[in-house]
């Protein structure tokens, strides 16, 4: 479904303002000139405006196709904005191996404390123990924090420990 705005005054526009598409589609115009798309819908009965790009990397008709994507999936009951709000966090090992790599040339001892750093990650795959499985004990015995080991076994609490 076409708007009332056109390729040719989406390129010539230069007056600040939102200048709308239909639907809720507008195309923000900035005092120093910047053309941006804008999309303002409802999402989970809130109202909220979500951003769809710059006017020469996204066309008009780039901007009403995601502007049909994204109401359709706020008015479905999704939130369109949860990939832009949720940021990216790493697997702990990915991370603990950007880490090590980054910093080996600088250790002094010829790579061997990346290699115990290395060792020190939970192994997966063949041979190797289940990251998520319990860990277990190799020797008896009770420990600060009030976990008795029994060899083979996962630490059970044995005391509370109390910090004053």
């Amino acid at each position: 479904m076409a708007g009332k705005l056109t390729a040719r005054f989406v390129a010539t526009v230069t007056r600040p303002g939102r200048h709308g598409d239909g639907n809720g589609l507008n195309l923000l115009v900035k005092p120093s000139g910047a053309k941006s798309w804008v999309l303002r819908t409802v999402v989970r009965g809130r109202r909220c405006d979500i951003g769809l790009g710059g006017y020469p990397l996204v066309s008009l008709a780039e901007a009403r196709t995601a502007a049909v994507d994204n109401r359709k999936l706020a008015r479905a009951g999704g939130d369109p904005l949860a990939l832009k709000r949720r940021p990216f966090v790493p697997a702990f090992e990915d991370a603990t191996r950007t880490v090590i790599e980054v910093h080996k040339p600088t250790w002094r001892d010829g790579g061997k404390s990346a290699g115990q750093r290395e060792a020190s990650l939970p192994r997966s795959g063949p041979g190797g123990a289940d990251p998520g499985g319990p860990r277990r004990c190799r020797r008896s015995r009770i420990t600060r924090s009030g976990l008795r080991c029994a060899p083979g076994r996962p630490p059970r609490l044995v005391r509370a420990t109390h910090h004053d």
